[in-house]
């Protein structure tokens, strides 16, 4: 496969901030051209014949920092940017701490904010979520304690980055926050799994709040799935308010398999079920919700032999698989998040081995399975997706191999598109 663009570091000179963060390599897209900027070249030719409102890849943001460092979640804010979050550490093997930063709708990184909400949560744990709602944003993760012992953690701060509270949640032994969302009725919802509740060795959690904090401790208590290490990664919400809550169960059948339990709007189960062939190893990391469709559709991993392909399944609030299936090379290839599009389609991001060099992807799907465009992203781990109603963009948030720099791309929904050279799209960075 020939190359899209080449991106080429040349050690510029950058602010550092309190974490360690300093200001993006930044490279915009341009036709057949090159240019520099804060110590970026990059030369784009597009692909040609491109559907009207095909997405093409639109910035692409490295911040090379004193550690090494990873993006988890990334979610739009209401100006128009984007907030990013997720965990440093200063060596190999060494404590990770949680980190944020903010970027405005042109890219550009917001030094203030960042050095400001690093000195909020830089404590050591990980933020493996984040979601804005009007003039907040919700974190969660976990918070290691002077125990050792890693409480689930809340940490809800207004936009312009002052702290409005922080609560843990758990017990003496692992309790993690994976997924955080906002609800229409104003709570605050966590998803995750806990060590030190329930039957197993891991067992599914749902953990609410109000908006000034305060816990709905009848629901902290109950868990769910089965007696074996079982989990969920992700929490989504429909319409109504109802929602279904993903992940990995070993409880139910001889193989793990993925997982699913579904909600209530004031959160009581409505049913639980496991997705997969028999003799498949299958797992959800994360769940959306499409408005056009009232459905769900959840996105992970299938292996029956050495290789993982893509898992999909789409499902609606009673439990109902619509449809499943897998996408994937002669290698491995698996999901770590998905989102919907404003084309009623789903962009997925993850990882490859069977496409190109080693690395991630962008993949757009339609509700049956079919592929309509795939970006591919050499030496790079994208962790996190959400897309910006407001722009038609999407963002993908992640770290870069080897130097693990925080990295940020977005996708640029084009409304007309003349043709073009055919050369991708594929990246690559040097």
């Amino acid at each position: 496969m020939k190359s899209l663009g080449k991106v080429l570091r040349k050690g510029a000179q950058a602010l550092t901030l309190g974490i360690g963060l300093m200001m993006p390599f930044y490279a915009g897209a341009t036709d057949s051209s090159s240019f520099s900027q804060s110590g970026v070249e990059k030369k784009i030719t597009r692909n040609s014949e491109q559907d009207k409102d095909n997405y093409e890849v639109d910035r692409r943001m490295v911040f090379p920092q004193d550690g090494y460092t990873e993006i988890h979640s990334v979610c739009a804010v209401p100006e128009g940017g984007y907030v990013f979050a997720g965990s440093t550490r200063d060596t190999w093997g060494s404590d990770s701490k949680n980190f944020a930063g903010k970027i405005d709708a042109e890219g550009n990184l917001d030094q203030e904010w960042s050095d400001k909400v690093n000195e909020i949560v830089g404590k050591k744990g990980r933020i493996y979520s984040v979601c804005s709602k009007g003039d907040l944003l919700a974190f969660t993760g976990y918070e290691v304690d002077e125990s050792d012992d890693a409480n689930l953690q809340l940490l809800v701060l207004y936009q312009n980055g002052d702290l409005k509270f922080k609560k843990t949640t758990g017990g003496d032994k692992f309790d993690i926050g994976k997924s955080v969302r906002f609800t229409a009725d104003d709570k605050i919802v966590c998803a995750g799994y806990t060590s030190s509740f329930g039957l197993g060795g891991y067992s599914p959690w749902i953990v609410s709040y109000d908006l000034e904090g305060k816990e709905d401790v009848d629901l902290s208590k109950r868990t769910y799935g089965g007696e074996d290490r079982d989990s969920f990664r992700s929490i989504a919400f429909d319409l109504n308010q109802e929602s279904i809550a993903v992940g990995k169960a070993y409880s139910f059948t001889e193989d793990p398999k993925a997982y699913a339990t579904g909600f209530t709007k004031d959160l009581e189960k409505k049913w639980e079920i496991t997705i997969g062939d028999e003799g498949d190893q299958t797992e959800f990391s994360s769940a959306c919700f499409n408005p056009d469709t009232n459905t769900f559709m959840a996105v992970g991993r299938s292996r029956n032999g050495p290789k993982d392909d893509l898992f999909f399944a789409e499902l609606n609030s009673s439990g109902d698989v619509l449809t499943s299936g897998t996408w994937g090379g002669d290698r491995s290839d698996f999901a770590r998040s998905v989102c919907t599009t404003s084309k009623n389609t789903f962009m997925i991001t993850g990882e490859t081995e069977s496409f190109g060099e080693s690395g991630s992807f962008a993949l757009e799907l339609d509700k049956n399975g079919n592929e309509k465009q795939k970006f591919m992203f050499p030496d790079i781990s994208l962790n996190s997706i959400c897309q910006n109603s407001n722009k038609k963009e999407i963002i993908l948030g992640g770290e870069t191999h080897g130097d693990e720099f925080p990295i940020l791309i977005t996708l640029e929904k084009k409304q007309e598109i003349s043709p073009r050279t055919s050369v991708g799209p594929y990246w690559t960075m040097y």
